[in-house]
């Protein structure tokens, strides 16, 4: 448990790449996100950068062959607030991350579930022994198997998914 806990400060204390490393990823066909100063960040592919302007497709690879699968913006860069480029994406992070949030929503589910759902009549048997006696104890038993369903089903997706891993460009160095 001790080198899972060092594994994990490790990832994260590395220190990230630098702005020129992020300049050269950023050729025709990245995957970047412009966040315009007006507006909402939209995720696409460089098709250029000329001096004052951005252009990139939205909705598909810049080399698809097909015509109308794609869309073109572009942006003066007076107007592009950031520019971040996708550096891939990490499979491990996205299972923590997405392990951690399903387990809270299956948590907070199960639990109210469990607390709405329970009935003191149904819990009562002729010996006397009762596993769940009280609305608080069906909650937390019904919160505790939602988080562990929770927890398995966001860690398999985030597994498969992933999460992006992004790195801000600064334009004005170019």
């Amino acid at each position: 448990m001790r080198k899972f806990f060092s594994l994990v400060t490790v990832a994260f204390t590395l220190p990230q790449a630098s702005g020129a490393q992020a300049m050269n990823a950023l050729q025709q066909g990245a995957r970047i996100e412009v966040t315009p100063i007006r507006g909402k960040a939209r995720t696409g592919n460089l098709m250029s950068l000329e001096k004052d302007s951005l252009f990139y497709s939205i909705g598909g690879s810049v080399k698809s062959d097909q015509p109308g699968e794609t869309h073109t913006a572009s942006l003066a860069l007076a107007e592009v607030k950031s520019v971040r480029v996708s550096r891939g994406r990490n499979h491990v992070i996205g299972l923590l991350t997405k392990g951690l949030l399903g387990t809270a929503v299956g948590v907070a589910t199960g639990s109210l579930l469990g607390a709405a759902t329970y009935n003191a009549a149904d819990n009562r048997n002729s010996d006397g022994f009762c596993l769940v006696c009280t609305r608080g104890q069906n909650a937390a038993l019904a919160g505790f198997i939602g988080g562990a369903l929770g927890l398995v089903g966001g860690s398999v997706y985030g597994g498969i998914t992933g999460n992006d891993r992004w790195e801000n460009v600064d334009l004005r160095k170019r």
